[in-house]
């Protein structure tokens, strides 16, 4: 009957499905033809910028599209190509321009499964990468020193490089608690970081380089 044939597709206008045929087609026909299933594996291979969705029917004649956006945290260069990862390091796809922004994390040890859009990268130091680079992030004093890039080719020396390239050395264990040591260097204001090279966190007591004058 045309009391359950669908009126109304909702979902968030931030997202990126305005033009998908897949949902739209839907219109018009009835709520028992739609096989929400079949039709949320569709979206997800479509979009995968696109973290989480569900496909819901709401009776009589409404389809709700929920989806979350996956936000990109950082760029990241593979086998010669520049791609963008959300915080859980899934591709979201090749490096843009309006992306220049991002961290780069660079010496990722690959595994030979190929990158793929909409899928975690096979990079055993990844995460460890990205676990610095979210907890970095999630501290409100470093706002006025966003991170420039991450070099993690060797665990037990990384280079967190923040700001005007002031160097920040950490290792693999404990990343929050070397952080917070950091943090504690910064709301001192005793430092003046113009004259800092770099700051290693990976001892009792952190050690500053100077620059040379």
């Amino acid at each position: 009957t045309r009391l359950f044939m669908i009126k109304t597709i909702t979902y968030d206008p931030t997202l990126p499905f305005s033009e998908s045929r897949e949902i739209m087609r839907f219109k018009g026909k009835s709520i028992f033809d739609v096989d929400v299933e079949s039709l949320q594996t569709r979206l997800r291979s479509q979009y995968p910028q696109v973290a989480y969705l569900k496909v819901v029917k709401r009776f009589p004649d409404q389809l709700i599209v929920l989806a979350k956006k996956r936000n990109p945290v950082a760029h990241v260069s593979v086998n010669g190509r520049d791609y963008i990862v959300d915080t859980d390091g899934v591709v979201i796809s090749h490096l843009g321009e309006q992306d220049s922004n991002l961290p780069v994390i660079r010496g990722l040890r690959m595994e030979r499964d190929p990158v793929r859009i909409g899928f975690q990268l096979k990079s055993p130091n990844l995460p460890v990468a990205l676990k610095i680079l979210n907890t970095y992030r999630a501290m409100p004093i470093f706002k006025a020193y966003p991170a420039q890039r991450i070099e993690i080719e060797n665990l037990s020396k990384i280079h967190l490089v923040i700001g005007h390239n002031l160097d920040i050395i950490v290792d693999k264990d404990k990343v929050e608690d070397k952080l917070k040591i950091l943090e504690l260097i910064f709301t001192q204001g005793k430092l003046d970081l113009s004259t800092v090279k770099y700051i290693d966190l990976r001892f009792n007591e952190p050690v500053l380089g100077k620059n040379n004058l």
